[in-house]
């Protein structure tokens, strides 16, 4: 994806992320705990960016293809699909990867789309923000540290307890007021498409989104 005016990843930011040191689960510790879970009621709607000509949902990564994604599994266990709470989080968990962006182009977005989807069954998602930080046993840089070797040992750990929850919420990257899940496969059914726009289509929304990242369309 080209995003005009992004930094190189050599930048100020990423390299600060680089330096976050997160260990690997204390998989004695986690075993021996109720892992803390905030519970997203039915009927809530979390929203997906993706690319108009595949699928709303894609729990990657695809058969083949290694681990690239902040929660992927280490060797295809199981599958990962993103959303987030709004247009906002799900916009700036796929185009703020690298900043800073300035500007956007027309193109890339005319390849997106936002899909809302519905929860039809309360979902046990895993909290990586708040007290339960501690619980587990690391920090918030969970949710930030580049590379991702080690943030995919956490998902396999977390998805593997006992308490069989359905992903993990955490905070976004580049916009931390924002709220991100990490859907594991196991509750691919609990989710039904609503409604996907092209990006590009809802004026009002995609001028709100961009206004709130300083982030112009070129």
């Amino acid at each position: 994806m080209k995003l005009l005016g992004a930094s190189s990843p050599s930048s100020a930011s990423t390299a600060a992320e680089r330096r976050v040191t997160i260990l690997p689960p204390d998989m004695a510790r986690l075993t021996a705990i109720t892992l803390p879970v905030n519970i997203v009621p039915v009927a809530h709607r979390l929203v997906r960016c993706h690319r108009t000509n595949s699928k709303p949902l894609v729990f990657g990564p695809a058969p083949g293809d290694p681990p690239s994604f902040r929660f992927h599994s280490p060797a295809h266990q199981f599958g990962v699909c993103y959303l987030a709470d709004t247009a906002f989080g799900a916009f700036a968990e796929t185009f703020l990867r690298d900043v800073p962006v300035r500007g956007i182009s027309m193109v890339e977005l005319g390849a997106r789309s936002f899909t809302e989807v519905a929860v039809q069954r309360p979902l046990r998602l895993v909290d990586l923000h708040g007290p339960g930080l501690a619980q587990l046993g690391t920090t918030a840089g969970l949710a930030t540290v580049l590379p991702c070797d080690v943030t995919w040992l956490w998902s396999l750990a977390l998805w593997q307890h006992a308490d069989a929850v359905d992903g993990l919420q955490y905070r976004c990257r580049h916009d931390s007021d924002e709220m991100a899940t990490a859907l594991f496969d196991r509750a691919q059914r609990a989710l039904k498409v609503e409604e996907t726009t092209p990006a590009l289509a809802n004026h009002a929304r995609l001028a709100a989104i961009l206004q709130r990242h300083r982030v112009s369309l070129l």
